[in-house]
C-alpha cells in the first residue's frame, strides 16, 4: 500500500485526467446496452428443457406464442367477426409470425355432402359471415366443439383468441412492437389483450430500462443526503458520489463494450454497486478528516493513514469479490453468474477509484484543519464512548441476546417459499398481469407446454399413445386445449366411422394423414418426414406446488410409458394370452374413461366399482362387444351431468371403439410373457420416445436452480470470507468470530423472510451471499482496527473501546449509506427488486448493529484469538474516556 499511496499523491494530476477520460469512454457506451428477458436464456444452452424447446422452435418453426384476446359483448355478431378478420389478416403480415389461429382461418373438419368428410375453414378470410342464418350457423359449430369452445372462443361467447406462433430467435421486442401497431392499424372497434410470454419479455425489458433510468438519481439522493448528515462537508459528499457514479458508469459501459445485456437480476447491479461504493470512500474520508485535525491533509504522517486504511479497504472488497464470486462458481444460471462476474468487475472498479483517484483527489484539495470538533461531534463521540462501556461492561448479555435472535430466526426459516412464475413479478394492476388473468379464466392460460414425440408418426399404436397422453394432460388438469396429430386423425375418424379414436389399420391411417397435408395447423403438430410430433397445449400461472404436482404428474407418467411396443393380432391369440392382452387394454381404457371424467366434472374419475364392472364386461368375451352396446351397459356407471355431453359421449365411444379393434400393440415386458413370443419370430417392435417441455419446466429448472445457487453460493461464500479473515488475523478463532455477526444478520434475514412470506425467487435468491460479501466489511473494519490498539500496554478493553469511537462511527455511516441505496430498491417496478432491497437493507442493519455489539462482545471473551497473546482480565468499570483515535 505504501507504493500505491505515494504513486496517488505524486501523480495526483495524471491520475484525476485519465479516470475520468476512462468515464467518458465507458459512458459513451452505455447506449448501446442491451436488456435481456427471455426467461430460456437464463438457464444453459445445455439444459435438457431449453435445448428442447430450442429444437421445437427449429423443427416446427415455431416455439412461442403472442396471444391476442378480443373481448366484445358477444363475438357472433357481424361486427365482432369483422374485427376477427381484419386482426387476423394484419397479423399475417407481420414479420417474424410464422402462422395465425383464430375464428376466421383455423382448420374446420366437417362432413361432405356425399357422405365423406372435407377440410375447409370456420370461414373465408375477408368474408365473415354476415347475414344471421350465417352467424347462428357459426355459433352452433363452435360452440358445439371442445376444440373450439374454450379454445378460441370462451364458453360465455364473450372473448376470442387470434393465436400468433413467433418464429424461433425472434427478438421478442421487436415483434410485439410490430404486433400492436398491426392491431392499431386494422380499425378494429373492440379492446384487444395481449398476452404471452413475448409479451411478458418486452414488457420486462421497458420496466428494466424504466428501473434504471429512475433508480440512479433516487439512490444518488438518498446517499446525498446520509453523507451529508454524516460529514456536513462538501467534499464529504462530492467525493464518494463522484466515485460512485464513476465505478457504475464504468460498469454499465463495460457490460456494453463486450455485449453482455442486463438481465431481471443484473439490473441490480446500478443501484448496489452505488450502495456498496460508498463504503470505502466513507473509511478514507473519516480517517482523512481525523488525520486532518491531527496533521493536515500534505503530510507522511497523512499517507501513513491513508495506507492505514487503504489494508482494510482492500481487504474489505476482496471480501465482497468473494461473496459475488461464490455466484460464478455456486450457480446453475447463466443469468446469476453474469451477474456475480459483473458484479465483482464493478466492485473491483469501485476498489481502483478508492484507492487511486479519491486520494489524488483529497491530495488535490486545500482544507483547512478545524480549530476544533463542532458542538455535535462532541456528541457523537460521548455517546460512542458511552457505548463502548455498554458493550465491555455487559458483553454476556450481549451473547446471550445474540444467541435467542439466532434461535427465532432459525424457526422461521422452514417457513420461506419459492416463487418462480415471472409474471407474479408484476404489479397485480399491471396490464400484462391483468391480461394473463382473463388469459387463465377463459382459456386455462397462454404460457405454451409441447410434448415431443419422436418415431413413426403414421404408426396407429404411437398416435393412440399420443391420443392417450393427451387425455391424461386434460383429465389431471394440468394444461388447457391439448391439440396433436393424433387428435385430427380421431376426430376426421369420428366423422367416417362413428368413433373418436385412432384407426388400428395403417392405410386407414395414411389416408386420413394425406387429406391433413398442407394445413397450417398440422405444419405446428408433426414434421415433413412424420417422424417427429409434438402435442401442443396451454399453461396458466402455477404457484410453486402446482407447479411441482404438474411435473411430477407427466414425469410419473411418461416414465411409466412402454416407449417400444409389440403389435399383435387378437384373434391369433390363444385364450390366455388374449386374456391377458385384454386385462391390459382395459386397465388402460378404465383409466382413459376415469380421465375423460375428471375433464369435465368435479369427480376425480371413474368410480373404482365402475371400473371394475366395466373391465369385467371385456374380460372373457371375444369378439369384443359392440361399442354401441357396451355405451348402454356403462352409462349408468357414469356420472349423470355427462349423459347428455355430446364430446364426452364421443370420446368414451372411442374408448370403447378401441377395444372393439382387432390389432393391438402391447408392451414388450408383457409381450415375453406371452406364448406367442415362443411360437416362431417376434414382430417388428414400435418404438418411440416422450419428452416434454416448454415454459412450465422452464420455471421449474429455474425454481430448482435457485434453490440449489442459494445453498451453493452461501457455503462457497462463507468458505471464502472465512479463509481471508482467518489469513488477515492470522487465527481461526479470530475468523470465526469475524464471521459470527454476518452470519447470524443472514440467518435473521432468511427468518424475517420465511415469518413475512417474502419467498425465494430470481432475485432475492442473491441475498444471502451478497450480504455476506458486503456485511463482512463492517467486521474487517472493526478486526483490523482493534488489532491496530490492542498492542503494547493497552488491555482488550480500551482497545474496544478506541475501536468504537473511531471506526464505529464510520461502520454507522458506511451502513446508513449503504441501507440507503438498497431502500430505494422500493421504487422499482419489479416486485423482487423490492424484495431484494428490503432484505439486503435488513441484513446490512443487521451486520453492522452485529459488528458494533457481538463482534466486540466476542473480542472481549477471547482477545487472544486476535493477537496471539493472552488476555488480561479487566475489572467490570467505566471505559477510559480520554480514550481517543
Amino acid at each position: 500500500m505504501k507504493r500505491l499511496t505515494d504513486f496517488a499523491f505524486r501523480f495526483r494530476v495524471p491520475l484525476i485526467i485519465a479516470f475520468l477520460v476512462l468515464t467518458a469512454f465507458f459512458a459513451f457506451w452505455i447506449k448501446d446496452l442491451k436488456v435481456n428477458s427471455d426467461a430460456t436464456s437464463y438457464l444453459p444452452k445445455e439444459d435438457a428443457a431449453v435445448r428442447l424447446f430450442n429444437h421445437l422452435g427449429d423443427t416446427f418453426s415455431q416455439n412461442d406464442v403472442v396471444v391476442a384476446a378480443m373481448e366484445s359483448p358477444d363475438v357472433f355478431t357481424a361486427g365482432a367477426l369483422r374485427d376477427i378478420d381484419r386482426l387476423t389478416l394484419a397479423f399475417q403480415g407481420v414479420e417474424g409470425v410464422s402462422t395465425v389461429l383464430s375464428l376466421a382461418n383455423t382448420m374446420d373438419i366437417r362432413k361432405a355432402p356425399d357422405g365423406g368428410i372435407e377440410i375447409g375453414r370456420l370461414f373465408e378470410p375477408g368474408s365473415p359471415p354476415s347475414t344471421p342464418e350465417e352467424i347462428q350457423a357459426l355459433r352452433n359449430t363452435v360452440m358445439g366443439n371442445e376444440r373450439y369452445r374454450g379454445g378460441l372462443v370462451s364458453e360465455d361467447g364473450r372473448t376470442t383468441l387470434v393465436v400468433c406462433q413467433i418464429r424461433s430467435g425472434t427478438n421478442a421486442g421487436a415483434i410485439v412492437d410490430r404486433l400492436k401497431a398491426a392491431a392499431s392499424g386494422a380499425g378494429v372497434s373492440e379492446k384487444v389483450y395481449f398476452g404471452g410470454n413475448p409479451m411478458l419479455a418486452a414488457e420486462f425489458s421497458s420496466v428494466i430500462f424504466h428501473d434504471l433510468g429512475m433508480l440512479i438519481p433516487v439512490v444518488s439522493i438518498l446517499i446525498v443526503l446520509t453523507l451529508f448528515l454524516a460529514f456536513g462537508t462538501l467534499r464529504g459528499v462530492l467525493v464518494p458520489l463522484g466515485a460512485v457514479l464513476m465505478s457504475t458508469i464504468w460498469t454499465l459501459g463495460f457490460m456494453s463494450l463486450v455485449r453482455v445485456p442486463l438481465t431481471l437480476v443484473s439490473d441490480i447491479i446500478p443501484a448496489l454497486l452505488m450502495a456498496i461504493g460508498t463504503a470505502p470512500c466513507i473509511h478514507i474520508l473519516s480517517k482523512f478528516d481525523e488525520d486532518l485535525r491531527r496533521y493536515g491533509n500534505r503530510g507522511d504522517e497523512s499517507k501513513a493513514a491513508f495506507r492505514e486504511v487503504g489494508v482494510r479497504v482492500v481487504l474489505a472488497a476482496l471480501t465482497i469479490v468473494l461473496g459475488f464470486a461464490s455466484f460464478i462458481t455456486g450457480s446453475y444460471l447463466t443469468t446469476i453468474r453474469d451477474f456475480g462476474i459483473f458484479a465483482s468487475i464493478g466492485v473491483l472498479f469501485s476498489l481502483l477509484v478508492s484507492i487511486l483517484f479519491v486520494p489524488a483527489v483529497l491530495a488535490s484539495l486545500r482544507v483547512r484543519p478545524p480549530r476544533s470538533a463542532p458542538r455535535e461531534g462532541r456528541l457523537i463521540q460521548r455517546a460512542m464512548t458511552r457505548w463502548a462501556g455498554i458493550v465491555v461492561n455487559h458483553r454476556r448479555a450481549i451473547l446471550a441476546a445474540g444467541g435467542m435472535v439466532l434461535v427465532a430466526a432459525i424457526a422461521g426459516i422452514p417457513l420461506i417459499t419459492r416463487e418462480s412464475e415471472f409474471t407474479t413479478f408484476l404489479d397485480r394492476n399491471n396490464p400484462l398481469r391483468v391480461t394473463e388473468a382473463l388469459l387463465q379464466r377463459d382459456f386455462g392460460g397462454s404460457r405454451p407446454l409441447s410434448v415431443d414425440f419422436t418415431g413413426d408418426l403414421a404408426n396407429p399404436f404411437v398416435l393412440k399413445e399420443q391420443l392417450r397422453l393427451e387425455r391424461f394432460i386434460a383429465g389431471r388438469h394440468l394444461a388447457s386445449n391439448a391439440l396433436s396429430l393424433a387428435d385430427l386423425v380421431a376426430e376426421m375418424n369420428d366423422l367416417i366411422d362413428a368413433y373418436k379414436t385412432v384407426p388400428d389399420d395403417r392405410a386407414k391411417v395414411s389416408n386420413l394423414l394425406f387429406m391433413l397435408e398442407g394445413q397450417d395447423m398440422v405444419k405446428g403438430l408433426v414434421n415433413d418426414n412424420r417422424d417427429e410430433g409434438q402435442i401442443t397445449a396451454m399453461v396458466g400461472l402455477l404457484d410453486n406446488a402446482r407447479l411441482k404436482g404438474m411435473i411430477s404428474s407427466l414425469d410419473a407418467y411418461i416414465g411409466a410409458m412402454g416407449q417400444e411396443l409389440v403389435p399383435v393380432q387378437m384373434a391369433s391369440l390363444s385364450p390366455a394370452d388374449r386374456r391377458a392382452v385384454t386385462d391390459y387394454r382395459t386397465r388402460r381404457a378404465a383409466e382413459e374413461i376415469g380421465w375423460l371424467v375428471a375433464k369435465r366434472t368435479a369427480s376425480a374419475g371413474l368410480d373404482p366399482a365402475a371400473a371394475a364392472a366395466f373391465i369385467a364386461l371385456y374380460r372373457d368375451a371375444w369378439p369384443a362387444p359392440d361399442p354401441a352396446d357396451a355405451l348402454a351397459r356403462l352409462r349408468p356407471l357414469l356420472p349423470p351431468d355427462l349423459a347428455a355431453n355430446k364430446d364426452f359421449r364421443s370420446e368414451l365411444g372411442g374408448v370403447l371403439a378401441d377395444l372393439s379393434q382387432a390389432s393391438a400393440a402391447v408392451p414388450v415386458s408383457l409381450f415375453k410373457g406371452l406364448a406367442a413370443a415362443g411360437t416362431g419370430p417376434a414382430p417388428e417392435p414400435i418404438r418411440f420416445t416422450v419428452h416434454y417441455t416448454g415454459m412450465p419446466l422452464i420455471s421449474w429448472h429455474l425454481d430448482r436452480s435457485v434453490m440449489e445457487s442459494q445453498a451453493e453460493s452461501l457455503v462457497i461464500a462463507v468458505v471464502f470470507i472465512f479463509l481471508l479473515l482467518a489469513v488477515k488475523l492470522r487465527s481461526w478463532r479470530g475468523g470465526l468470530m469475524g464471521l459470527a455477526p454476518i452470519v447470524l444478520a443472514v440467518v435473521l434475514m432468511f427468518g424475517i423472510m420465511g415469518f413475512t412470506g417474502i419467498p425465494l425467487n430470481i432475485a432475492t435468491v442473491l441475498v444471502g451471499a451478497i450480504a455476506l460479501g458486503i456485511g463482512i466489511d463492517y467486521s474487517i473494519h472493526f478486526s483490523v482496527r482493534f488489532t491496530t490498539y490492542y498492542q503494547g500496554s493497552a488491555t482488550a478493553g480500551e482497545a474496544v473501546t478506541k475501536t468504537i469511537q473511531t471506526t464505529g462511527l464510520a461502520i454507522i455511516i458506511n451502513v446508513l449509506a449503504v441501507t440507503m441505496g438498497f431502500i430505494a430498491l422500493l421504487f422499482a417496478n419489479l416486485l423482487p427488486l423490492k424484495q431484494f432491497g428490503i432484505m439486503t437493507a435488513i441484513a446490512m442493519i443487521g451486520s453492522g448493529a452485529g459488528a458494533l455489539t457481538l463482534l466486540p462482545a466476542l473480542i472481549l471473551s477471547a482477545p487472544s484469538a486476535f493477537m496471539g497473546r493472552r488476555w488480561q482480565r479487566q475489572h467490570p468499570a467505566e471505559p477510559s474516556h480520554h480514550a481517543t483515535a
